[in-house]
This record gives C-alpha cells, structure tokens and sequence, in this order.
C-alpha cells in the first residue's frame, strides 16, 4: 500500500510540473506577435530578469517549480538512507552501489520533472500564439533542460548531503539562503555596481540563464560551474552514505 502512495504522489508532482508550466504561458497566450517562440520559453531560466529589485514579481513564479522539486526530493536519498542502513546494510554492505543508483534515480526524476514543465508550455506556445518555432527553439530547450536540470540536481544533492550532517529542516534553509543571496546579489548588482564584474559571471541566477540567442562559450561554462560541483556533490553522498555507522532514532520520513 505504501509504494502504491508514494507512486501516486510522483505522478502528481509531474501533473504539478505541467500545470505550472501551462500556467506560467498563460499570458503570453492569443499574442499575435511573430517572435521566436524561445523568447517565450526562456523565462523558465529567468532570461528575462533584469538586474533590478521590482523584477523579483517576475522571478518568484518561475522559482515555484524548482522549489517545489527541492522541497519534494529534497531528502529523499537521506531517508532511504535511514530505512536500507536497518534493514539492508545491516545484512549485506553495498551501500556504494545503492548510493549511486539512489543519485541517479533522482537525476532522472529531476530531468523528467524539468521536461514536464518544458513541454506542456511548448505546446501552449505553439497552440496559442503566432510564435516561430524551428530547429534553434529545439535546441535552445534542449539546452534549458539541461542546464535547469543540472541545477536542480545539485540544489537536492546538496540539501541531501547536509542532511547527514544537520537537521534535514536546516539543510533545506541553506541551500535556500543560497539561492535567496543569489538572487539578491543579482537584482541589487547594478546598485552594487558588481553588474558587469566576475562576481556576476559565477553568480547562481545569472548561470541559470539561457538567453534566446545561444552563445556556446556561455552553455558551455554553465554547463560546468553546474556540472562540476554536481559530480563533487555526488562523491561526497557516496563517500557519506559509506562512512555512517548510525542513524537518527527517528525516520524523518515518519514525523
């Protein structure tokens, strides 16, 4: 009965993602307008944002899906963790492989989450408006769910890891912070006068951003400064799940 529950509930999360998606194209819909319809998508990487305090109207939306996938998966390789360490690894120690399988697992479900919020608001784009869509639109959302994805992997692979250390509670708020002072940083950066500094160039929400017109030296670097502290990340729960001999009394999955 359990597993029948916890199946339910990740089919709604998707529902959520493509109702979010449907929702977030809403105003965009019956433009008559010829534009490419990337100009449209790529909110969903905050593309549009500009580098002042009243655009975080503009922001909170487009977050809702990313924070609710960090919030949902947030722990959940933490509380696997807590079950399989009573009832697995205390008869057979393969707890490396366990902890890779349960990594890509949520790799997958994040990539899955991210396409479902993609293509629900492709297909409003193209149903509802004049937008143009050829190959580069292709491309171009392709290149968003990678990168959105990769964020998003290492947002919950961080709030994991924490998890070990930390309450998962607290674990949750820092990576949040994290975002939260990224965000802040980049909507005050022109008042800070840091708007064209290098600062800008490793800076969380600017490196979600993939503009409608694609640099490749640009994906590329977002591709890494995502990419590598994913990988990083991905050791240090392995390395994690390896090394604890003991668990909290209480399963937080239980409370």
């Amino acid at each position: 009965m359990k597993n029948v529950i916890i199946l339910c509930k990740d089919k709604c999360i998707y529902l959520v993602a493509a109702l979010s998606g449907i929702v977030l194209m809403l105003p965009v819909a019956g433009s008559n307008e010829p534009v490419k319809t990337e100009y449209y998508l790529c909110a969903f990487s905050f593309a549009l944002l500009g580098q002042n305090i009243s655009y975080i109207i503009q922001f909170i939306p487009h977050f809702i899906p990313l924070f609710i996938i960090q919030f949902y998966w947030g722990i959940s390789i933490y509380k696997s963790f807590c079950v399989a360490s009573i009832y697995v690894f205390s008869r057979r120690n393969h707890r490396v492989k366990w902890a890779l399988r349960e990594l890509l697992i949520v790799l997958l479900k994040t990539v899955l989450f991210i396409a479902a919020v993609i293509v629900p608001a492709f297909i409003m784009i193209m149903l509802s408006t004049q937008a143009v869509t050829d190959i580069n639109t292709v491309i171009h959302a392709a290149c968003m769910l990678i990168i959105l994805s990769l964020y998003s992997f290492e947002m919950i692979a961080l709030i994991n890891l924490l998890s070990f250390f930390l309450e998962s509670g607290v674990a949750f708020a820092i990576v949040q912070i994290i975002n939260l002072l990224s965000l802040a940083m980049y909507l005050l950066s022109v008042n800070l006068k840091i708007d064209e500094s290098i600062i800008m160039d490793f800076n969380l929400i600017s490196r979600l951003m993939v503009e409608p017109d694609l640099d490749i030296w640009k994906l590329s670097f977002s591709l890494l400064y995502f990419l590598i502290p994913a990988v990083i990340i991905s050791l240090l729960i392995v390395g994690a799940v390896k090394k604890t001999q003991f668990t909290k009394s209480i399963y937080e999955g239980d409370v």
